[in-house]
């Protein structure tokens, strides 16, 4: 059983991907986690398989996930050979968190939570902390952590980390700034910690990424 983007969302209805690691379309992870909590939802990967059922990312990721089966059924050497006449790599390597867009969560039953998200979106650089998240969204810590992760899947600092890295990706791509002045105009102190935490959530480093997207 194989899905290929949103086509991961037909699993879910049926309760096929229940306790199930599945992925889909990187625009739809909030929508997914709301409707269908059940799933063990892997966001940044390209292709997942769980026992018989694989889904995939984007459209593109179709694929990826095509080859997959292919070298589990004829081996590493026949998907290399068709990876090759279809000009794909046989395997990427990095994930889709890089392709990630800065669209903000909007959640419709809590706009004191939503106006706290959008707060962090617009001071990326404002060094954070989980009482300052709190007190903007008028919570208590307790609570603000057991909302971070039920709207959004993430805990509280890991999200502000992921919107200072999601705001550096949109000035890799648009400026001509360093590296490191990026770094510590989106809230990182030290250029190793940026280059770190930018590899962990967009899975490259911020002079790949600019190169993929801008070019020399």
């Amino acid at each position: 059983m194989v899905s290929v983007c949103t086509g991961a969302f037909a699993f879910a209805e049926a309760g096929l991907l229940d306790g199930r690691r599945a992925t889909t379309h990187w625009r739809h992870e909030h929508l997914m986690r709301s409707v269908f909590p059940a799933v063990d939802l892997n966001i940044a990967a390209i292709v997942v398989r769980d026992g018989n059922f694989l889904t995939s990312a984007g459209a593109s990721a179709g694929l990826d996930l095509s080859i997959a089966l292919i070298r589990d059924d004829h081996g590493v050497e026949r998907a290399n050979d068709i990876a090759r006449r279809l000009v794909v790599t046989p395997h990427r390597h990095a994930d889709q968190s890089q392709f990630v867009d800065v669209d903000r969560v909007q959640v419709r039953d809590d706009p004191a939570f939503t106006r706290m998200l959008d707060a962090v979106g617009d001071e990326v650089g404002r060094p954070w902390t989980v009482q300052d998240l709190a007190d903007e969204a008028n919570l208590s810590p307790r609570t603000l952590h057991r909302r971070f992760r039920a709207y959004t899947g993430f805990s509280p600092l890991d999200w502000v980390v992921r919107q200072r890295i999601r705001a550096a990706m949109s000035l890799l791509e648009c400026t001509d700034r360093p590296v490191e002045a990026i770094g510590r105009a989106t809230g990182f102190d030290a250029a190793e910690t940026f280059r770190y935490h930018f590899r962990r959530v967009a899975g490259t480093s911020p002079r790949d990424y600019r190169m993929s997207f801008r070019g020399a």
